[in-house]
């Protein structure tokens, strides 16, 4: 076998065909190369490796540029950069390079403002570089005035994580310029280190309050009980934002000791967007007084806490949080009464049709439409029998959501009402009731076929909202066929009820964004959460029957990540298949584009997963001709 050494000595008298032959298409022939190439001192035979490199294998040639001695590797970059190829992709192959030398050029794309995908790929490859150079560009572009720029030259920086990045970014926090020291504050909110963690404790401290409530939302991040005095301190800040970012982080960590002071923030605090943050976090939390804590906000001043306090009750679940809603149902607000009856729907707990059914006579006809569409939730007899009464309420559209409820019910009481109601004095109940019921033969019918894999050997695949989600899971028509289920949420948010009863099952939570926002609490998506879905879908094909992904409207990331499951099950060559199969499952559909980046990376799909989505973006934006 060839050593370094021996192929150095030969290099010179080696024709490109013998190079190309004996090392550019064999595996261990490339990382002799590699190995070889900072020991070659002739510019030309460094460069001219390079050449017949691009002519084999563009990613090969972007890792020998790197190699090159560094005098060489302005020059061995530029064959790089001057490559007549997308910007995106130019941009993934300079990062490949690991050299200072095509910094200037990922700046470049960097700040082109109005190409989101160069930024997004001039981002990551800085990151691959990752020196001292880079960060020190990026700093500058930090003070961009351009917001995305700065978010992604923040994003950057927190990815790459050295000391000289941390340091430079404490340094940032005394910046004049306001949007720096947000950036830089959020930025470090996003590492992991002790030097960070430290700048965030600082930052608490900080005259600015925009950089108070970033650092303390940035804590919350870290989940370390010992920050839980600062943020207790935080909690009495002057500022209502920063108070509030407190009441959510001691939430995160879970920290017991700090309910009495969440208790007192909910119910004493004079803003209610701080209260409203003290239930979520006492609800996380949990625990007797947590959990009583809520249950005293049912009876504050204020509606608007009083309404979170119903929506906060549902994730307790249990008797006490049934008893709760209950009680709200007889609230002075009518939009608190509505807010109960939703909840009581959802918490799928029988013992709240009574008490529903009671509110079918409430005097306002909002809280009797969420009535009725919470009796269609829970089924029953009872149920049933409320839902009959409700066809002849004074108000068509309670008539219309009681009949489509009976629908959704589809038990043989509810059937046979149904039938019944397509006789109903009111017109508008007979057509709803001839819809309800043409509406459950046509799923018997889908239904039937939904355990047939399509004509790929796919699962089927059905990609949905939060709501509908969890109609599907409920629904025993439909909830029987589900095998497997994505279920992707805002960090903190609730997987839909049926979640744990699916025997193959992946929650993810991260936010619907596609760049970086300087609220630390918005939470790009991982890249640890694509490897996640990628590593969940031979399991769906194992469990058979359908898939269901959902995030909260069954647009951007359900779409994005079925995308990457049925991209990651067809293999390489059929990205533009998977596409059309998302579209054919989700007509409305449009894929967040920073996890089908994410995606075609983690995949080796070299763009192409990239570039079938965006080619669907581009067709049916508002700008198409038809």
């Amino acid at each position: 076998m060839t050593t370094v050494t021996q192929l150095l000595q030969q290099l010179p008298d080696l024709s490109d065909e013998q190079l190309k032959q004996a090392y550019f298409n064999r595996a261990q022939g490339t990382k002799l190369l590699v190995q070889m190439l900072p020991l070659v001192a002739q510019e030309s035979l460094a460069l001219r490796l390079v050449k017949l490199a691009l002519e084999v294998d563009w990613k090969l040639a972007a890792k020998l540029a790197g190699a090159v001695q560094v005098q060489f590797q302005q020059q061995a970059v530029s064959l790089i950069a001057e490559l007549k190829i997308t910007l995106p992709l130019k941009n993934r192959l300079l990062g490949m390079t690991g050299s200072d030398s095509a910094i200037p050029q990922l700046l470049q794309s960097l700040s082109i403002n109005g190409d989101a995908r160069s930024r997004r790929t001039a981002a990551r490859a800085l990151v691959k570089i990752g020196s001292d150079a880079a960060v020190s560009l990026l700093l500058r572009s930090l003070a961009s005035r351009f917001y995305d720029i700065q978010g992604w030259a923040a994003w950057s920086l927190s990815q790459i994580g050295s000391e000289t990045t941390v340091r430079e970014l404490r340094k940032a926090l005394n910046s004049n310029q306001s949007s720096v020291r947000n950036w830089a504050v959020w930025a470090l909110g996003e590492m992991n280190s002790d030097a960070a963690f430290a700048g965030l404790l600082e930052a608490v401290e900080h005259p600015d309050f925009e950089v108070r409530w970033r650092a303390v939302a940035g804590l919350g991040k870290n989940r370390r009980q010992d920050v839980v005095p600062k943020l207790l301190q935080a909690l009495e800040d002057r500022n209502n934002e920063v108070r509030a970012k407190a009441a959510s982080a001691l939430g995160e960590i879970g920290a017991e000791v700090s309910v009495s002071k969440l208790v007192n923030a909910v119910l004493n605090d004079r803003d209610e967007y701080v209260s409203s943050k003290a239930i979520d976090s006492l609800v996380k939390i949990g625990g007797f007084r947590a959990e009583s804590g809520v249950m005293e906000a049912l009876r504050h001043s204020n509606r608007y806490i009083r309404f979170r306090a119903v929506s906060a009750l549902k994730s307790l679940r249990g008797e006490a949080a049934l008893a709760g809603i209950l009680e709200a149902l007889q609230d002075e607000d009518y939009m608190v009464r509505g807010k109960a009856a939703d909840e009581l729907g959802w918490l799928g707990n029988n013992g709240a049709i009574a008490g529903l059914l009671k509110a079918l006579d409430d005097p306002e006809y909002y809280v009797r439409w969420r009535v009725a569409a919470a009796l269609g939730l829970l089924g029953g007899e009872g149920a049933v029998a409320g839902l009959v009464s409700a066809l002849d309420d004074e108000r068509s559209t309670v008539r219309q959501r009681a009949a489509k409820s009976l629908g959704e019910i589809g038990s043989k009481a509810a059937l046979s009402a149904l039938r019944q109601a397509a006789s109903h004095k009111h017109n508008n109940v007979r057509a709803w009731a001839s819809v309800a019921l043409q509406k459950i033969e046509t799923e018997a019918v889908i239904n039937t076929n939904s355990n047939i894999p399509n004509k790929a050997g796919l699962p089927n695949i059905s990609i949905v909202s939060q709501l509908e989600a969890s109609e599907k899971l409920r629904d025993p028509r439909t909830g029987r066929l589900i095998k497997s289920i994505i279920s992707i949420g805002t960090p903190g948010t609730s997987a839909p009820l049926g979640f744990e009863r699916v025997p193959n099952r992946l929650r993810l939570e991260f936010d619907d964004i596609e760049e970086p926002h300087d609220d630390p609490e918005s939470k790009l998506p991982p890249v640890e959460d694509i490897y996640k879905a990628i590593e969940f879908a031979p399991s769906v094909a194992k469990h058979k029957g359908t898939l269901l992904v959902h995030c909260q409207a069954g647009i951007s990331r359900s779409s994005a990540i079925a995308l990457t499951v049925l991209a990651t099950l067809l293999g390489p060559g059929k990205e533009e298949q998977a596409m059309a199969y998302v579209m054919e499952a989700r007509p409305i559909a449009t894929p967040n584009l920073w996890i089908v980046e994410l995606a075609d990376e983690a995949l080796g799909r070299d763009g192409k997963l990239v570039d079938a989505a965006q080619l669907y973006q581009d067709f049916v934006s508002p700008g198409h001709v038809f």
